[in-house]
């Protein structure tokens, strides 16, 4: 599902990638100057690899690599499931690239490389289930994501609790 236009809303959908294959997959890209809110898509199985050059697919793309100069992409991300990809989310082309991501309350976990990963960019990931309570964050993100605090269940906060981990300690706040 590829958006060229200023502002998307994405809510609701279920995509299944092609899986493993010589190609790229993305459930969502989004690029050329485009902003947008996704919400509440499942998301799975976007893992082809093109062997031209080894580029790996995500669940999710964003990138400022098409968009016109003094302007860029970005994406509100909330809600999501990102399973089985072999990125979950991508951010960036390269070193250069300045899109604006904040990805907050989705499950995140069980993708093949990283859960999210970075060229350059600075990701507000806060607040989401990596795929367990003390993940290795190591082999989960790539550097510039801003993962803590994180989910320590699946689900995450509830009827007004508040569940969250840092660096060093669990917290439950009831």
């Amino acid at each position: 599902m590829q958006r060229f236009s200023q502002q998307q809303t994405i809510t609701g959908n279920t995509y299944v990638g092609k899986g493993d294959g010589n190609w790229l997959d993305y459930a969502i890209e989004i690029g050329r100057n485009s902003t947008a809110t996704t919400t509440g898509n499942t998301i799975s199985s976007n893992t082809g690899v093109a062997t031209v050059d080894g580029s790996t697919s995500a669940g999710i793309i964003v990138t400022t690599y098409y968009d016109v100069a003094g302007t860029h992409s970005g994406a509100t991300i909330t809600d999501n499931t990102i399973t089985g990809n072999t990125d979950g989310i991508a951010v960036g082309y390269d070193e250069k690239d300045v899109s604006v991501v904040v990805a907050n309350h989705n499950n995140i976990s069980g993708n093949t490389d990283k859960a999210i990963i970075s060229t350059n960019p600075t990701i507000d990931a806060t607040n989401n289930w990596w795929g367990s309570a003390d993940p290795n964050f190591t082999s989960v993100v790539s550097e510039n994501v801003t993962y803590s605090p994180w989910w320590i269940t699946s689900t995450g906060p509830s009827s007004g609790r508040s569940k969250c981990a840092n660096f060093t300690f669990h917290c439950n706040s009831f």
